[in-house]
């Protein structure tokens, strides 16, 4: 089944391959051509394949408002797969009380991850900005509609956050 996400990362694929030097995005009052962006995400998508998660993983993504950022979650979502943000700057109980309840394998990350380093669990952190990009366009793998996007954490101002799962069909609206 076409879901409004795999339409959305095939435009981007048409963009790459009609468009590639215009402008993909505007990060860090620096703009980066859809063939920039494209390759980063390739090199990511490559590194998140080598590990081999199932499709039902979720990766976690320490997020800043930087390239590797937004260049990991098109990888993940090309994957298949489901992220989580991490938001860098949550207290570290509220980051590492995420880990542990979502029982993340692999978070990504462009920035000092120290604090993350602290947190329980069998995880790996990999520093997105020492990945290669690959040469490789990126590949889109089939997924359904009833399939996990993301997973956003509430605010936990009525006690402890909890998780809100977001499908790929919620996403078009």
């Amino acid at each position: 089944m076409n879901t409004f996400t795999q339409s959305t990362l095939h435009t981007f694929l048409n963009n790459i391959e009609k468009y590639p030097d215009r402008n993909a995005i505007h990060v860090g009052n620096k703009y980066y051509s859809y063939q920039e962006l494209g390759l980063l995400v390739s090199g990511i998508q490559g590194l998140i394949k080598e590990n081999r998660f199932d499709k039902e993983r979720l990766i976690g993504v320490l997020t800043v408002d930087d390239i590797h950022t937004y260049a990991s979650i098109l990888a993940i979502m090309f994957c298949g797969y489901a992220y989580i943000p991490i938001n860098n700057k949550n207290p570290h109980q509220r980051n590492s009380a995420i880990i542990e309840d979502t029982k993340l394998k692999l978070i990504l990350s462009s920035i000092d991850h120290d604090e993350l380093n602290k947190s329980e669990g069998d995880f790996s952190i990999l520093d997105t900005t020492a990945i290669t990009p690959s040469n490789n366009q990126p590949s889109i793998t089939s997924f359904s509609s009833n399939n996990l996007a993301y997973i956003l954490f509430t605010s936990g101002s009525t006690g402890k956050p909890k998780g809100v799962p977001i499908k790929h069909s919620s996403l078009s609206a």
